[in-house]
């Protein structure tokens, strides 16, 4: 009885946290910002708290001060708007309801199956860290036999250790919890993009995309959260195209994407980049009607200087070898014969196939593909899967073709995962065809 009463504290937690401060309820006097949704609120809600953990975790302060700390600011924030608050009507929809109902589920589901995946246990050494007290910069001197694998970034775990230690209960799986919570809130977004499409239709569209990409033997694991991030990035770039959401929380979304993305995996390193040019596409080829802006390139220096923080503390201060998990061997590189290379090609489209299957996601995006191709003149906006599709291939093959080592295992361990963190992206095409009546839901 104890544990399913914190599952629904849990719950309520989070809604505090991701309800403030960015929240339509306090912006809707402002027309520019009258369009953004229940969802929409709690994922930029989401990012902030995500990056206030992430500048919070390099501070020499415990994490039961910062949760304090982060509560305080909130509730000040609260009092300070609350007149506002109380202005807005409050309506509760079927869709809100429904979102509360999947929390439920998938948190009992987790907190059933409480296993952890083998690279779960490996990132939670690095909790354990942050949960006794560790301060991010005398990782170094945690013990080499605990396998806390200093190249690895620390964002996701930091936040596990944060939720876990500042429940009632110190169950582990509290703290991933928020896994769950902002996947959730991301096929949430992408139901929402979907505009014009009837209640009921959302709610089975998204039991139809947790069907096609959830797997509860990734415990632990952090590549949920990278397809939380990527995915929400790519809803609010189709709902400021069609649905007029103002820029300033576009580019909110994109600077905390952006910033966050390379603490997280290693590979959130060459994602940001990815979605730099993606922005850059957007902002000057696809967004004609609007020029060119200081803002932007501001914006877009922002995250290059987070990469690059993130590039010096790991190889200056950290002292690792590489700011990449991925072993790349020049010389086996350039000694590469012709047969060995198509062998390797042949290993990585026939893994890729079978990573398909396994998520039926990447399915139903080459569907999509498929019928992007036949309309790729008529709507501009589509360009820009092709454009990320285009990067995410260059960037799988490149890592697997540059690999000296045994290439079938690395394919069979990590390909799958590599394609699921980035195929929330390209579900937003089947948003970009409905509201272009190609397709009909």
């Amino acid at each position: 009885m104890n544990e399913i009463l914190l599952i629904f504290f849990q719950i309520i937690l989070f809604f505090i946290f991701t309800s403030l401060p960015v929240n339509r309820f306090l912006i809707i006097k402002n027309n520019n910002f009258t369009n953004i949704n229940f969802i929409e609120s709690i994922s930029l809600n989401s990012l902030l708290l995500m990056f206030l953990l992430l500048v919070c975790s390099f501070l020499k302060i415990s994490i039961e001060n910062i949760f304090l700390f982060i509560f305080c600011l909130y509730f000040i924030f609260f009092i300070f708007c609350i007149k506002n608050i109380f202005e807005k009507k409050f309506s509760i929809s079927l869709l809100n309801i429904i979102f509360i109902f999947f929390l439920i589920c998938i948190f009992f589901n987790t907190a059933y199956k409480v296993e952890l995946g083998w690279d779960g246990f490996l990132w939670k050494e690095k909790v354990n860290f942050f949960f006794n007290g560790g301060y991010f910069f005398e990782i170094n001197n945690y013990s080499v036999e605990k396998n806390v694998f200093n190249h690895y970034p620390h964002l996701g775990s930091y936040i596990w250790a944060f939720f876990w230690k500042n429940s009632w209960m110190k169950y582990e799986y509290l703290g991933r919890l928020f896994y769950d919570y902002i996947y959730i809130v991301s096929l949430f977004g992408i139901a929402f993009s979907f505009k014009k499409l009837q209640e009921l239709k959302k709610v089975l569209l998204i039991v139809f995309l947790f069907m096609c990409t959830y797997d509860d033997k990734l415990g632990g694991y952090q590549d949920y959260l990278i397809f939380s991030l990527i995915t929400i990035f790519a809803t609010f770039l189709i709902n400021n195209y069609y649905n007029k959401i103002n820029d300033k929380l576009f580019h909110i979304c994109f600077v905390f994407t952006g910033v966050l993305l390379p603490w997280i995996k290693n590979e959130g390193l060459i994602y940001s980049i990815f979605i730099i040019l993606i922005f850059f596409f957007y902002e000057n080829k696809i967004k004609t009607k609007t020029k060119k802006k200081l803002n932007s390139y501001f914006l877009v220096i922002m995250v290059i200087l987070s990469m690059v923080l993130k590039s010096y503390i790991f190889l200056v201060i950290l002292k690792e070898d590489t700011i990449l998990q991925f072993e790349i061997d020049y010389e086996f590189i350039f000694n590469m014969d012709f047969i060995s290379f198509v062998n390797k090609v042949y290993y990585i489209c026939y893994y890729s196939i079978n990573s398909f299957f396994k998520y039926p996601i990447w399915l139903i995006n080459l569907i999509g593909l498929i019928i992007c191709i036949y309309n790729f003149k008529k709507i501009k906006l589509l360009r820009i899967f092709f454009v990320f599709l285009i990067l995410n291939f260059i960037f799988i093959f490149g890592v697997f073709l540059t690999t000296p080592y045994d290439i079938e295992w690395y394919l069979a361990a990590s390909l799958d995962r590599l394609l699921l963190q980035t195929s929330g992206f390209y579900i937003l095409m089947f948003s970009v065809l409905f509201k272009n009546k190609i397709v009909k839901l």
